[in-house]
């Protein structure tokens, strides 16, 4: 069960990174209200990848936390 998690959080974690360097990326070239017109759900799907890289960090840090007790 413990290496489902780890394989499951390394993926997502690497592409939540890709996904912050990108936004960054946008920013700093001035080009986010452009790219937020063309493409409006693509933050919603960024929010999605994301919180599925924190859920997934949460379940496995409560599961190490249960299997010590």
């Amino acid at each position: 069960m413990n290496a489902f998690f780890v394989f499951t959080l390394v993926p997502v974690t690497l592409i939540s990174l890709g996904l912050y360097r990108f936004w960054s990326c946008v920013h700093r070239l001035g080009q986010s209200k452009e790219l937020m017109r063309l493409t409006p759900h693509m933050m919603a799907l960024d929010g999605v990848t994301i919180f599925a890289a924190l859920t997934t960090l949460y379940f496995w840090v409560t599961l190490r936390h249960e299997r010590k007790f």
